[in-house]
């Protein structure tokens, strides 16, 4: 009874063995697995830091689009107020022009009846003096709009 106890304890024994080295076998794959996991865990700690990174970059630069948009708006109105003031100077010289041209129309007659020839001629200079500054005026904005702008890089933070 002994023998076959002492026989069934050693098979008993050889199983657990197997079965112990079965188990750290899998203890084994485990561990591995655990450790490539724990890589992996890390790997997307690193994207999600990353990401959080990249999303605060993209709110950084929505944010400065929204002020260069504001700045933007800004300056395209004020060009058209600058083109609704020039279109006013265009019309207030319209009609400086026209005003010193009707006495030298009238004056430069032949047959006009209330002044000397002298002093028509005179009126007629007058005006014609008064025209050659208006037009020597509308030639230096005329030069003025036409100058070249260099447009360059800079931080409309600053």
């Amino acid at each position: 009874i002994y023998t076959a106890i002492a026989v069934k304890n050693t098979e008993n024994l050889q199983a657990l063995d197997e079965e112990k080295k079965n188990l750290e076998g899998k203890n084994q794959e485990l561990e591995a697995l655990t450790e490539e996991l724990r890589q992996q865990s890390d790997m997307v700690e690193l994207q999600r830091d990353q990401l959080a990174e990249s999303s605060t970059q993209l709110e950084e630069l929505l944010e400065e689009s929204q002020s260069q948009k504001e700045i933007l708006e800004i300056r395209n109105q004020e060009m058209e107020a600058l083109q609704s003031t020039k279109d006013l100077m265009i019309s207030a010289v319209n009609h400086d022009l026209r005003n010193p041209l009707n006495p030298i129309l009238n004056y430069s007659q032949a047959d006009y009846p209330k002044f000397t020839e002298k002093e028509r001629l005179a009126m007629i200079h007058d005006r014609a003096k008064m025209m050659f500054a208006l037009i020597n005026d509308i030639m230096d904005v005329y030069r003025a709009d036409k100058m070249q702008l260099q447009p360059q890089t800079a931080s409309l933070y600053k």
